[in-house]
């Protein structure tokens, strides 16, 4: 069946669902969520390849400010008849209902562009790249006992009516490969990692150039072998963009998502339209940067995707919302409503997170810095949308010395405030990168994320072993 057949069926399946609804609640919509993968792990010791499909509908509904919600693995209008019954039934009510704001009728049909299919591909031809990749990375050094390798794909295929009259679907296929070669050396065991993934096709694969990769990475994870601990306390630093990204979406964003806001966990609940960061400073969510891990057509409420400014010239300028948040603070949605599948909650989300470039050269941001460290590889961000800490590590980095790159330093913890930080952003490189991911949130439902930017230098920032 063609995928404009399917489409129709969908719409047609889950418009059904107006009989027992239409008129009986304040708003409905329902999705159609159908997603497949492909994964193949390799490692010295086990090769595993697993092919999982998910395939159902979540039906929500809106009355006396409160959100109902159900789902099911069948996709047939007497299911969804009962499910919708069931959901006119609840007498909760809110204590302070807002009215959501309505918004105009939507007609969206749209993938993302690719050039390849990777449901196409014979999953021979996959597993024989992930064992390339893997000989390659084995074979530089002998020092690598363990090259790991993981290849993915994912194809995401949603249809989505509402109350309103909108009928939109969407089709985003993601492609990515990881290599995290593990040295030794005596006792000492240290890995790196690289990871290239974009929204795109199997032409993710065919344009990555396996031997660079498997010699960055491995340089690496035998460079961490003679590292040392890293210094404590406050240095001017240099953050490259997986740093950076770590920065805008852990440490900065997630206090912009506005369900933090309206339950008061959010530091940055009073400070819009105020400058809170340095003027070398902009950060922008967007969910239309072409072939960003985190981009698609439209969020699961239906709202078109878009770019959203948050940070512009150290002057916060909003939050990121979904219908429910914009209706209660008088803002406009952001299509910033996700759910991991047909199978979790609505949650206020990020998409590609990063800070804008700047107009220098790395050279020149290292020029400057006499004593400093720099931040390298991102590996592990806490967030504190409440409090507005800072708890950020890199896998790996180096002293600077007299403006250059010194000796090598492991696993470097940033921390402190978000906003001194921010503040003491001096500059930012030309370079522009944003790295595929994953976040979660709630019950640890994960949303496909980017984040990155340039390399940033900071003043006064503090430093510690991650």
């Amino acid at each position: 069946m063609s995928r404009s057949s399917q489409v129709d069926q969908a719409y047609d399946l889950l418009e059904s669902v107006d009989a027992f609804l239409g008129g009986k609640v304040e708003y409905w919509d329902a999705l159609c969520d159908a997603q497949s993968s492909c994964t193949i792990q390799k490692d010295k010791v086990d090769e595993q390849i697993s092919t999982p499909e998910l395939t159902g509908v979540l039906i929500r509904a809106f009355k006396d400010g409160v959100w109902f919600s159900s789902s099911t693995y069948k996709k047939d209008k007497e299911t969804l008849a009962n499910l919708a019954k069931k959901l006119i039934k609840p007498v909760q009510r809110s204590k302070n209902p807002i009215k959501l704001k309505p918004l105009r009728a939507q007609k969206i049909d749209k993938k993302l562009p690719f050039k390849k299919d990777p449901t196409e591909i014979p999953l021979e031809e996959k597993l024989g790249n992930v064992r390339r990749l893997y000989k390659i990375a084995s074979e530089l050094d002998k020092r690598i006992i363990n090259p790991r390798v993981r290849y993915a794909d994912n194809k995401i295929e949603r249809v989505f009516v509402n109350s309103e009259g909108s009928r939109m679907s969407q089709s985003i296929t993601r492609t990515r490969i990881f290599l995290v070669p593990i040295a030794r050396e005596g006792d000492k065991i240290r890995a790196d990692y690289i990871v290239r993934g974009k929204a795109e096709g199997y032409e993710v694969i065919e344009k990555t150039d396996f031997e660079e990769m498997a010699k960055k990475a491995v340089k690496s994870s035998i460079e961490l072998l003679g590292a040392k601990t890293p210094p404590s306390g406050e240095f001017m630093v240099i953050v490259d963009p997986a740093m950076a990204g770590l920065i805008a979406h852990e440490s900065f964003g997630h206090g912009l998502e506005a369900d933090q806001v309206i339950r008061d966990r959010s530091y940055l609940s009073s400070l819009v339209g105020e400058k809170v960061a340095s003027e070398q400073t902009t950060i922008i969510d967007s969910s239309v940067l072409p072939g960003a891990w985190g981009s698609y057509v439209f969020d699961d409420e239906g709202v078109p995707a878009r770019e959203n400014i948050l940070l512009e010239k150290g002057v916060l300028k909003g939050f990121l919302h979904d219908r429910l948040t914009a209706s209660a603070l008088g803002a406009e949605p952001t299509g910033s409503s996700r759910v991991e599948s047909f199978l979790t909650k609505h949650f206020v989300r990020m998409s590609n997170t990063y800070f804008t470039s700047g107009d220098m050269t790395l050279e020149e941001l290292l020029e400057p810095v006499k004593h400093g460290v720099m931040l390298v590889n991102a590996s592990f961000g806490m967030e504190d949308p409440l409090g507005g800490g800072i708890q950020c590590t890199s896998n790996r980095g180096y002293m600077i010395e007299n403006g250059k790159k010194a000796s090598p330093l492991t696993d470097i913890a940033l921390s402190g405030s978000v906003l001194d930080l921010l503040k003491n952003i001096e500059g930012a490189s030309k370079d522009f990168e944003v790295d595929p991911g994953t976040c979660g949130k709630g019950s640890e439902d994960f949303v496909p994320v980017g984040s990155g930017g340039g390399y940033l230098r900071i003043k006064n920032a503090i430093v510690s072993g991650g």
